[in-house]
């Protein structure tokens, strides 16, 4: 186990100090493991989240190398296509009724 020196702000200071009074850590190592383990998992979370999105992404680039999309030129043609959509949403039948 590594021995690290750290500085910190009076803000982070006090932000120990008032996770120690509570109870809820019993020391900085556990601050600091908890803080570690949770930008961690964000890491994670944000990975997956940008390849979620990259696929999304490459899906609409085929979507429309292939056609399948609607041109829409003005307000009128956004609105219809909006009201279409919500129609045709409210009419899928959901989960609890397949």
């Amino acid at each position: 186990m590594a021995i690290l020196t750290l500085t910190v702000t009076r803000q982070e200071t006090a932000l120990i100090e008032k996770l120690l009074e509570s109870g809820r850590f019993q020391n900085l190592e556990e601050i600091v493991q908890q803080g570690l383990q949770r930008l961690n998992q964000e890491s994670h979370e944000d990975s997956a989240r940008e390849d979620a999105l990259m696929r999304a992404i490459q899906e609409g680039i085929d979507d429309m190398e292939q056609g399948r999309y609607t041109e829409i030129h003005d307000s009128d043609e956004i609105t219809r296509f909006l009201n279409d959509l919500s129609r045709d949403t409210a009419e899928e039948p959901s989960v609890a009724d397949k």
